[in-house]
């Protein structure tokens, strides 16, 4: 997962299980208040800090990726100075913070990565 988000690149074909956002009559099925809950898969040095590479969270209907991080940094402190510079992939698609997340999705957080040659 080398690529960065890019607007281009998000609105290329999606692996994603939902049907496109944002389409007339789109309606994800979900009342106001239904909690949201979420796969969440931990990369490099993410998954050492927390001690999991796996956590499943739930969330508030309609919370957003930007929402998820602050929930993540919430609970595990250690981790707190990694937020802004995560990269998040939702159902195999790179997402902007701003992102809605959908009850079952699966989300991953993917540290900045250095090194080679």
């Amino acid at each position: 997962m080398g690529r960065e988000y890019t607007p281009e690149r998000s609105a290329a074909p999606s692996r994603a299980r939902h049907p496109p956002r944002g389409e007339a009559g789109y309606n994800d099925g979900m009342a106001a208040d239904d909690p949201t809950r979420v796969s969440i898969r931990l990369y490099a040095g993410l998954q050492a800090m927390i001690g999991s590479r796996d956590i499943e969270m739930q969330l508030p209907a309609r919370a957003t990726v930007a929402q998820l991080r602050d929930r993540l940094a919430e609970q595990y402190p250690i981790v707190q100075a990694f937020m802004p510079m995560l990269v998040c992939a939702v159902d195999e698609e790179y997402v902007p913070p701003e992102h809605v997340l959908r009850d079952g999705d699966h989300v991953a957080l993917i540290p900045p990565v250095s090194g080679g040659r």
